[in-house]
């Protein structure tokens, strides 16, 4: 009888995670929330109210608009809600990682934004940024109900696609998101923060991706 271990099933799908693996924020956020502000007094208080006010946003139970709105107001802030929301809009889009999964996608195997936004970026990034016709779905936490690294969140996503745990390939930047994958059975891989595509094309081979 061999002893040679089995082989593991071959990667049918594979959830990518957005910033810091497929896009990242152009410029110096502080520079621009300084600049939101007015003033750099008590600037990281004013930096940490206004992402405080996302997190509800990023599960779908908070209008971001409002909560900015909020935010502005209270500090008397210089800028506009839509200044504001600019920022958060300021994306760079890693167009060679963009092609690679391309290739992935032509290879036969389904490619899935796995993000947590809340709805005003997701919007953006699904039409302005083009990854709506870029990949086979988008699970944006907003529309999801949960968002990483909540268990639910990939609960939610692995009954949406009907595949076993094993068959999904997980691709995040971030620790804490990557073990609450592998909790539910997926393929979990850290990223390093805009590691580029020859960092994602070794992940990749490593599970048996390999692209001509």
């Amino acid at each position: 009888m061999s002893t040679r271990a089995s082989k593991p099933p071959a990667v049918r799908a594979i959830l990518f995670d957005a910033d810091g693996v497929i896009q990242r924020t152009r410029g110096n956020w502080r520079e621009q929330f300084c600049t939101m502000l007015g003033r750099e007094e008590h600037l990281e208080t004013f930096i940490a109210e206004l992402f405080a006010a996302e997190k509800p946003c990023l599960t779908g139970h908070a209008d971001f608009e409002n909560q900015v709105a909020t935010v502005l107001d209270r500090w008397r802030a210089s800028a506009t809600v839509n200044d504001a929301l600019s920022i958060w809009t300021n994306i760079e889009v890693d167009a060679e990682i963009i092609d690679t999964i391309s290739a992935v996608r032509r290879s036969g195997i389904a490619c899935y934004l796995a993000s947590n936004q809340q709805a005003h970026r997701a919007r953006y990034m699904a039409h302005a940024l083009g990854y709506r016709a870029k990949f086979d779905r988008a699970f944006y936490s907003c529309h999801v109900g949960y968002a990483k690294p909540d268990r639910a969140y990939f609960d939610h996503v692995l009954a949406e696609l009907g595949l076993a745990p094993d068959d999904v390939l997980f691709i995040d930047d971030l620790e804490p998101n990557v073990a609450s994958a592998r909790e539910a059975g997926i393929r979990g891989v850290h990223f390093k923060a805009n590691a580029g595509v020859a960092a994602l094309v070794q992940h990749l081979s490593e599970h048996g991706i390999r692209l001509a």
